[in-house]
């Protein structure tokens, strides 16, 4: 057996696991960007890794617990968490 074979195998069964999960982007749906521009961080307050501007919709992925940090998707297709304040309501 080569290494290729065990390597394409896991591949596979991430795939179909991923597939077969319901996707958090889904069950917390879509949100428009109300700061004249929002920075996206790696984590809550981290390193800054992308930006977004006001009247863009973001793709929502999760909320922290406290709700003052959404996780989000750019139209870039970047992900990164940003202050809720900056998403309209």
């Amino acid at each position: 057996m080569t290494a290729a074979r065990p390597a394409a195998a896991a591949l596979a069964a991430a795939a179909a696991l991923a597939a077969a999960a319901p996707s958090a982007s889904a069950a917390e749906g879509a949100a428009k960007v109300c700061a004249a521009h929002a920075r996206l961080y790696d984590t809550p307050g981290g390193i800054v890794v992308g930006f977004v501007v006001r009247g863009q919709r973001v793709r929502v992925l999760k909320r922290t617990a406290d709700r003052r940090h959404t996780r989000v998707r750019s139209p870039q297709q970047v992900v990164g968490w940003l202050r809720t304040a900056h998403l309209c309501r």
